[in-house]
């Protein structure tokens, strides 16, 4: 805080500085600053405030205009971080009162900012939104995509649902998951890791959508986070291009509408958001490979094409087999030598059946299902799919899943979710699912290039 000592220095104005709560309740007009900075010269005092929501820094003029003495002593007691409220015209202040003194100074945006302070500016978000207006940008575009979000499907017909985060199994995914003890009765709840079963809302509904958290005890990089939002939605009668359409359409108008323009720079990358290409999968790996992705139907061919393409595995349960092993097989060889090559968005269909949940098997391609993932920027950002209707292939999918995973000892984890099973068995309609990462897309419009600095309070 820079001064100018000038002991002699007398200020004039229509009320003292002293800490007054009740000067807000007789100026209702008033208004609310915290101090940034203060400084002095000559007969005049100005003071820089944080900014606020929707403006920038503002600046206050202190100016001599009465017949009431002030000593420079009076306004030496004000340091960055105090409330003030006051009332002013044409940045002129004629009247000023501390409403509270901070305890602490509020570090300066150079101080704020240093590697030192990563974590802090992550466990004291508060502050980190007083200090840097792009911190409170990034959080304000958030509100406005979720606010935009509601806005496109609600205008489509789709209703917004809340589904229990609380489950007394565990998802069909096969991502970790936390589990809370319940006291009461010693039995284990677990947190969602996905929608899984989203597609159930059909049997009442024609369109529904949901956002909310999903939690995953697993990968925490700067694209993962354990407590994620996601977007999800399903339409009776439409297949999963047209869902794919439909979010990749909402994905560009956000972005318009947010950013003034489709087409950003993030991570390096020139993307435009309202333009999508689709690619088949099958014809990309003929062409890559020399073989289709029917023709990679079992763990001895999938683990030979990752071994000759030299793609790096993650340490995997020894034990691993059959779906799932198949399932982490191919995203390691899609991610590694097919999205580096990709960075614009980019909808990949016509996966293998056993790639991620039960969708719908093709009609004219046996061991591809109608499914498909969307990339931007070589990040996964949301996927679409058919949903599977007939109750025999749901319940065969399910308890596939279990037996791979009681193979691999997951314990409770393979257990099949008889309730989810006692659903579907009254009749699904047909229909698709799409479904998107909101921190992502967060991190696109804004963008940020760590998932972290689009969530408030990151874990």
């Amino acid at each position: 805080m820079a001064t100018r000592k000038n002991p002699k220095m007398k200020l004039k104005l229509n009320s003292n500085l002293v800490e007054d709560r009740n000067f807000v309740l007789e100026n209702p007009s008033c208004n609310y600053g915290r101090v940034a900075e203060i400084s002095f010269r000559d007969n005049t005092i100005k003071m820089t405030f944080f900014q606020t929501q929707k403006k920038k820094s503002e600046f206050y003029i202190l100016q001599a205009n009465s017949n009431t003495d002030l000593s420079l002593e009076q306004f030496k007691s004000v340091k960055r971080g105090d409330q003030i409220a006051f009332v002013a015209n044409h940045n002129k202040i004629s009247k000023i009162a501390i409403v509270n003194h901070a305890n602490k100074p509020i570090p300066t945006s150079d101080s704020w900012n240093s590697k030192e302070n990563n974590y802090e500016r992550l466990l004291k978000r508060e502050l980190d939104v007083l200090i840097n207006p792009d911190s409170m940008e990034t959080f304000i575009k958030r509100n406005e995509i979720i606010y935009g979000i509601r806005k496109y499907m609600q205008r489509r017909g789709f209703i917004e649902v809340e589904l229990p985060i609380l489950k007394t199994n565990p998802d069909i995914a096969p991502a970790e998951h936390f589990e809370i003890s319940n006291s009461k009765n010693h039995s284990k709840l677990y947190l969602r890791t996905t929608f899984p079963a989203f597609e159930k809302l059909l049997l009442g509904f024609d369109r529904v959508y949901s956002i909310g958290p999903n939690f995953r005890n697993g990968d925490n990089s700067y694209k993962n986070v354990p407590e994620f939002n996601m977007f999800c939605m399903v339409a009776k009668g439409k297949d999963y291009r047209w869902s794919a359409r439909l979010v990749h359409n909402m994905i560009g108008k956000l972005a318009g509408d947010i950013n003034g323009d489709k087409k950003l720079y993030w991570n390096n990358m020139a993307i435009d958001l309202g333009s999508w290409q689709e690619v088949s999968l099958d014809e990309l790996f003929k062409e890559r490979f020399g073989q289709s992705v029917r023709e990679i139907d079992s763990d001895e061919a999938l683990k030979k094409l990752c071994n000759d393409q030299k793609v790096i595995l993650p340490k995997m349960n020894p034990k691993s087999e059959g779906h799932l092993l198949r399932a982490n097989l191919f995203d390691c060889l899609f991610e590694q030598k097919i999205v580096k090559d990709y960075s614009g968005p980019t909808f990949f269909k016509d996966v293998p059946w056993y790639l991620a949940g039960p969708a719908e098997v093709h009609f004219s391609k046996k061991g591809i299902k109608m499914r498909g993932e969307g990339y931007v920027g070589r990040m996964e950002l949301m996927n679409a799919k058919n949903i599977l209707i007939n109750y025999d292939e749901i319940q065969k999918w399910h308890r596939n899943v279990a037996i791979d995973k009681a193979k691999m000892n997951f314990g409770e984890y393979a257990k099949v979710d008889e309730v989810y099973l006692d659903s579907v068995s009254y009749g699904m309609q047909w229909g698709s699912l799409a479904s998107m990462g909101l921190e992502r897309l967060v991190m696109l419009i804004t963008g940020k290039t760590n998932i972290k600095d689009v969530v408030m309070y990151p874990l």
